[in-house]
């Protein structure tokens, strides 16, 4: 059970690490330092937590008391994410000198809108062409 626990709770790393350049793509590194300065707590808390509940009481039951509290943090932790986690980039993350327009398509991942640029290429063309180019 402990060796499932562990696999399932690693398998959230990776949408962890992915989130701070969701949210910040230019400070994704500064937001990894402080989330991981805050998730380093837990390091000192837990055996502070555990010494208290089983301490001259080492009992299944104690034992159980720490596997529930540990399991319901990792269900909380889920569900608050599930319900709250929006990974749009953030307004005061965003480069304020960079130029985005509806026309240009998504700036954000250097999409295309194909009509807008061929329309662009028939009209250059066009002008072109009036201009005596063929």
């Amino acid at each position: 059970m402990l060796v499932l626990s562990v696999a399932f709770g690693g398998l959230a790393v990776p949408g962890f690490k992915l989130a701070h350049v969701e949210l910040a793509p230019r400070f994704g590194g500064i937001l990894y330092g402080i989330t991981n300065t805050f998730s380093s707590i837990p390091g000192f808390v837990t055996p502070l937590v555990v010494g208290a509940l089983t301490n001259q009481n080492q009992t299944r039951e104690a034992w159980q008391k720490v596997f529930w509290i540990g399991a319901g943090i990792y269900v909380f932790g889920g569900l608050v994410v599930l319900v709250f986690l929006r990974t749009d980039v953030q307004d005061w993350a965003k480069d304020p000198d960079e130029e985005k327009t509806p026309d240009d398509g998504d700036a954000d991942t250097g999409t295309m809108n194909p009509a807008i640029e061929l329309d662009k290429i028939d009209s250059a063309a066009k002008a072109l062409k009036a201009e005596g180019w063929e």
